[in-house]
């Protein structure tokens, strides 16, 4: 959806923006149509891609999640006492990954 709203309506365009292969690109695009966030239209007799209303404000959902979650800082396990499993600064506890 992302490459759509950037720009690149021919599937092609899309598989590459979005780093896909061609199957599961097409697969995504007729996944999305059915779901109301894409339309479809031809253009010089081929097929182009296009975002819905809805189809934009699921982006912008996802696109508010993503930045809300993205600030979240990594914390290393340093060992195993006690005092080792919560960051002083914050007093946010570590937890394995």
């Amino acid at each position: 959806m992302q490459a759509i709203f950037e720009g690149a309506v021919k599937p092609a365009h899309i598989m590459y923006h979005s780093n896909l292969s061609w199957n599961i690109a097409h697969n995504a695009l007729n996944l999305m149509e059915k779901q109301g966030l894409v339309i479809t239209a031809d253009s010089e007799g081929r097929r182009c891609y296009f975002l819905t209303e809805k189809g934009v404000r699921i982006l912008n959902t996802y696109s508010s999640l993503k930045n809300q979650f993205e600030p979240l800082p990594l914390v290393p396990i340093g060992g195993t006492k006690e005092n080792d499993r919560t960051d002083s600064s914050s007093g946010a506890m570590k937890v394995p990954c």
